[in-house]
């Protein structure tokens, strides 16, 4: 039983006392694993795939949290998007590859640093939270640190989403599709759909956009600002 061996290793000392030394055993770890890389590697990815792939609510000696929002709510569909589809295979892929969770720390020791970086990139990835909401404020640090991240990254938006009807055209007024298309075609051409109705402009428009790479503001690079448009 964990909490009776926990009680013995107390033994018959003060609650006090028992506080101040295991004060300075935490000093102690804390001392020796900042001296250990490979350790502290092994130790932040335990605690990470305990909780993301095992469920794991309960509280560990390394006192890091990972949440993972559910972008469902935010999105409608967007389980069956690119991005959303490549996380989900990678991982099943390294669930695949773990072992029992008691065993978890024993197979963590075994494997190279180059195997557990890998488990851990995707621990940290579903961490990732940059959804922006009505009443975020203007540039909180939370979507700074997510621009930072995205050009560290090299994210190349055009890669994962195009603006489909139901992603992006048929939720704009039809000024902001002449918008697009203006930029991505040519204006002579966004003028074109300008007496058509709306349905009918935003297949066209999604049609025009394929391919084009052409993204909304809000999902361009932070120093790419969205161009002027007549």
């Amino acid at each position: 039983m964990a909490d009776e061996g926990q009680s013995k290793r107390g033994g018959a000392l003060s609650e006090r006392l028992l506080e101040d030394l295991t004060a300075h055993r935490t000093a102690a770890l804390r001392a020796v694993l900042a001296g250990q890389p490979p350790t502290a590697l092994r130790a932040l990815a335990y605690v990470l795939i305990s909780r993301i792939f095992f469920d794991f609510t309960g509280e560990a000696c390394i006192d890091i949290r990972a949440h993972s929002v559910d972008l469902r709510t935010s999105a409608e569909g967007i389980v069956e998007s690119n991005a959303v589809e490549s996380l989900a295979q990678r991982h099943r892929a390294l669930l695949g590859r773990l072992p029992e969770p008691d065993n978890l720390w024993a197979w963590l020791v075994d494997q190279t640093d180059e195997r557990v970086l890998e488990l851990l990139a995707y621990c940290v990835a579903v961490t990732v939270n940059a959804v922006r909401r009505k009443g975020d404020g203007h540039q909180p640090a939370q979507f700074d640190h997510a621009d930072i991240l995205a050009d560290a990254l090299g994210l190349a938006m055009a890669d994962w989403w195009e603006p489909t009807g139901d992603r992006y055209l048929n939720r704009v007024p039809k000024s902001q599709i002449i918008a697009a298309v203006s930029e991505a075609v040519s204006p002579q051409v966004a003028e074109s759909l300008r007496p058509m109705k709306k349905d009918a402009m935003a297949s066209r428009a999604g049609e025009l956009l394929a391919g084009k790479r052409w993204l909304p503001e809000a999902l361009r690079p932070a120093q790419e600002p969205l161009a002027e448009t007549a």
